[in-house]
């Protein structure tokens, strides 16, 4: 939706149930390692409900991983129309 969303507005958004989704097929996905960090592209067909716009949508997904002891966390992330 356009939206620049910080990592406790998004898990709020999942909290509060204003995304629910019904289905999630992921294709593509590609993982780089660049030291201590991994970048990964995956493609997704995703169907559900983002407040109340009904989604139907082809969606590219980067995230930015960074290892920190044994745990990886995101650091950064976006999702496009394809």
């Amino acid at each position: 939706m356009g939206q620049i969303l910080t990592k406790s507005m998004d898990l709020d958004n999942y909290r509060s149930d204003q995304i629910k989704i019904e289905a999630l097929d992921p294709s593509e996905r590609r993982i780089r390692m660049i030291n201590d960090m991994a970048i990964v592209t995956v493609k997704i067909k995703l169907k559900g409900k983002y407040m109340e716009h009904h989604l139907d949508e082809n969606l590219q997904y980067l995230r930015v991983w960074t290892q920190e002891g044994d745990d990886w966390k995101v650091i950064a992330g976006s999702a496009a129309r394809i």
